[in-house]
């Protein structure tokens, strides 16, 4: 393929993931009266080497290119200062890149499987791991990348390497919905700095579960089908107005379930691995975060939910981190065969 069937490929595979809504999330973001184009690229944005989504000539762009001298198909998100009659004044972006740099001081390890580096007239930097972006690249005949690449020429790029790039364009959606966010609106409430909660799934979420299972992309499906499972048997228990789906912590992070019992709410973080735990180990600080932070007290219960029978040593664990530190951190199993969770909470 050549980067035109590339990017027409993510186009129609795109259907399937939350970066194939990014043409409406802009339309919300600028406050347009219709969206710019119904894929994330088109005719006017994909070119030899590479293509960024339509609109993002003057944004923090979605970006696919070949880079030749050193045979790698990048992807990612990135800051194109390079003045062109679409983009006069580059000093409309360095707002935005401010916007970036403070998004990582406060989420350091969210971008931790990236890479970044850039361009300038001297040509290419190395690639490093992804820090804020230092003023002096706020320069005409710049380009600031973040994300990954393959060591692939563009014909050797697969149907499932256009996946994994789409997997990578979600990963950093919440981080473009900020950057571009500059007049604080509040899409979907992510970054708020208030825990709203929002009972029920949207019909986007509905859609997410089908399609995680129609593209086989496992860890995912397993995650949603227990999300939804659970989710299903929560509303029987304390009634549909008070369980919530991906409910909003108001910092950039969604919680896959939340009970709301009059007022006092539980969270549940869902991990796929085997190990228990390593699903304590992932699911622990982001619970902790989403009732924490930065100077709150938002949750009754936190509750860790995996496919895994609790062993002595996790037990030890939870009860001493209850007792010592008063946190209200529990473990609940899910069944597959009942598909839902069971009645233990230890």
């Amino acid at each position: 393929m050549d980067i035109k069937e590339i990017a027409n490929l993510i186009n129609t595979l795109s259907l399937n993931y939350k970066s194939g809504n990014l043409q409406n999330i802009r339309k919300e973001l600028k406050g347009l009266s219709k969206i710019a184009s119904k894929g994330i690229f088109d005719y006017r944005t994909i070119f030899d080497s590479y293509a960024f989504h339509v609109g993002g000539r003057t944004e923090f762009q979605f970006n696919i290119g070949y880079e030749k001298e050193l045979s790698i198909f990048r992807f990612g998100i990135a800051f194109s200062l390079e003045q062109s009659q679409t983009l006069p004044d580059i000093e409309v972006l360095f707002p935005k890149v401010d916007r970036f740099n403070l998004y990582f001081k406060s989420n350091p390890f969210i971008l931790s499987e990236m890479q970044m580096w850039y361009y300038d007239i001297n040509g290419r930097s190395k690639n490093s791991k992804v820090n804020t972006i230092p003023n002096e690249l706020k320069k005409n005949h710049t380009f600031i990348f973040i994300g990954k690449y393959f060591s692939k020429e563009t014909h050797e790029i697969t149907k499932e390497d256009c996946a994994n790039i789409l997997e990578t364009f979600d990963d950093l959606l919440d981080l473009y919905i900020y950057v571009e966010n500059e007049k604080g609106k509040k899409i979907l409430e992510d970054y708020s700095g208030e825990f709203v909660f929002k009972q029920g799934i949207n019909e986007f979420q509905k859609q997410y579960f089908v399609n995680q299972v129609s593209q086989n992309r496992t860890v995912d499906a397993i995650h949603k089908l227990m999300q939804e499972n659970i989710y299903n048997n929560l509303i029987k228990r304390y009634g549909k107005l008070n369980v919530g789906v991906e409910n909003s912590s108001g910092y950039g992070t969604h919680i896959d379930l939340v009970v709301n019992d009059n007022s006092n709410y539980t969270f549940y973080e869902i991990k796929t691995s085997n190990s228990i735990r390593k699903c304590i180990r992932e699911a622990l600080p982001q619970l902790l975060e989403y009732a924490y932070y930065p100077k709150r007290n938002i949750a009754s219960k936190l509750i860790i939910v995996s496919e895994n029978e609790i062993t002595n040593d996790a037990k030890d664990y939870l009860n001493k981190l209850r007792k010592d530190f008063s946190i209200p951190i529990y473990y609940q199993q899910y069944n597959s065969i009942k598909k839902d969770l069971e009645n233990e909470l230890y």
